[in-house]
């Protein structure tokens, strides 16, 4: 498993911008989190859809190109559902991707997102493949 600051490359970019941390990273899973502010929420008050997919999508992508060396790896989305299962207006939440299965170049990979109270906010799965 890593340190979250020994991959300043995964921390680039789209992360930072929403407020995503990175907990953990390791062979086939990846940990990060997200405190829900008033600039993530949609009109109705609750977290926007969009940011669950974006959530998704990382941690989806993550999942499957741990390096010990911490060099980043270029994965393209082939494929990615999202299921809502509950709404959260504020607070941190925690997201779990993990690598379920594929071969050298294309993978799959489920994500479970958690409020911080262990309910289960969305899930999702995507289908990728390294460049």
């Amino acid at each position: 498993m890593c340190r979250a600051d020994a991959f300043p490359a995964l921390v680039k970019g789209f992360m930072p911008f929403l407020g995503i941390e990175l907990i953990s990273w390791e062979v086939d899973r990846i940990e990060l989190t997200l405190d829900v502010t008033e600039r993530l929420v949609n009109r109705s008050g609750i977290l926007h859809g969009g940011v669950f997919a974006s959530l998704i999508d990382l941690a989806g992508c993550g999942a499957g190109v741990w390096r010990e060396d911490g060099e980043p790896i270029p994965v393209t989305v082939l494929s990615q559902t999202v299921r809502f299962i509950d709404q959260i207006r504020e607070g941190p939440l925690t997201v779990i991707g993990r690598r379920s299965g594929g071969g050298k170049r294309i993978y799959s990979a489920e994500v479970e997102i958690r409020a911080s109270d262990g309910r289960l906010l969305a899930v999702g799965n995507g289908t990728f493949r390294t460049d």
